[in-house]
């Protein structure tokens, strides 16, 4: 039985069949051969969901990728465009390219490295204002956040989503414009944004779903395309579980959207010569 106990350990592959090893024994072999399959289980976990971070990770960067598409032309073309408008004297075009342009610059530089929280707000402030180029300024952003948190780093483009889906979802035809607030502040070893609307607010129903989802209580989601859940799993997965997101609803009504994040200092010039001659 040791014999054989050994064979497999030193065979050993996921796809293994361990049906030969006898797991009724009451003896030290015995303990030795469930130990080893419960070994065997807690690999497969692990290979597993590996799999599962790799595929949320793919997924949520072919969704960005696509979003972009094809920025580089789409640049040197917006080039073109802003300088015939600048000819023309059309100033409000000129201002509404050149944020576009921001944009998918933001979007085709340092591909899946961190950007600090300052690159991030002045990328939602080009979104808004693209966005209240098409819709006659309804919207309206405020921003709370000390220099030591805008200073600090973060991954990129995770608070777009959150702040489309406000002003996609969280505007009506009812109100003159929303107001989108994002302030923040540091907590023992996390820091603590919030992104929060004062729209028409998501439905108890969407938060409870949402929990659930976080909690592995459901398998599957409704809520689809790179929202709240794309963004939540690609936090954990960057930053670990103790990291993502949470949804609440602000006393005054709307939404905020809580984002839990590590603490990673922006390097200096000299750290940064450090790590280049390392």
């Amino acid at each position: 039985p040791i014999a054989r106990l050994s064979d497999q350990m030193e065979n050993y592959t996921l796809d293994m069949d361990l049906k030969d090893i006898d797991v009724a024994r009451s003896d030290e072999i015995g303990r030795l051969n469930r130990s080893f399959l419960k070994m065997s289980g807690n690999i497969r976990n692990l290979f597993g969901e590996l799999e599962r971070e790799h595929e949320v990770k793919e997924k949520y960067r072919y969704e960005s990728l696509r979003a972009q598409l094809n920025p580089h032309f789409l640049f040197n073309t917006l080039s073109t465009i802003r300088w015939m408008a600048i000819i023309r004297g059309a100033d409000n075009i000129v201002d509404g390219i050149d944020a576009l342009a921001h944009i998918l610059k933001y979007s085709m530089s340092r591909e899946g490295g961190l950007v600090t929280v300052e690159e991030e707000v002045e990328n939602i402030k080009n979104y808004l204002y693209i966005q209240n180029c098409r819709y006659g300024n309804h919207c309206r952003l405020e921003t709370d956040l000390e220099e030591k948190i805008l200073n600090l780093k973060t991954a990129k483009f995770i608070f777009q989503p959150i702040v489309e889906n406000a002003v996609i979802h969280g505007y009506d035809k009812d109100r003159e414009e929303i107001l989108i607030r994002i302030y923040g502040f540091t907590e023992e070893d996390k820091l603590k944004i919030y992104v929060e609307d004062n729209g028409i607010g998501i439905s108890p129903g969407v938060i409870r779903q949402f929990e659930d989802f976080r909690k592995g209580q459901v398998k599957e989601s409704k809520l689809t395309g790179i929202g709240i859940k794309n963004v939540d799993e690609y936090l954990r997965i960057t930053f670990g579980d103790a990291y993502g997101l949470t949804i609440e609803i602000p006393g005054a009504g709307g939404t905020a959207v809580l984002f839990t994040l590590p603490i990673i200092e922006k390097e200096t010039a000299e750290d940064e010569k450090g790590n280049d001659r390392g």
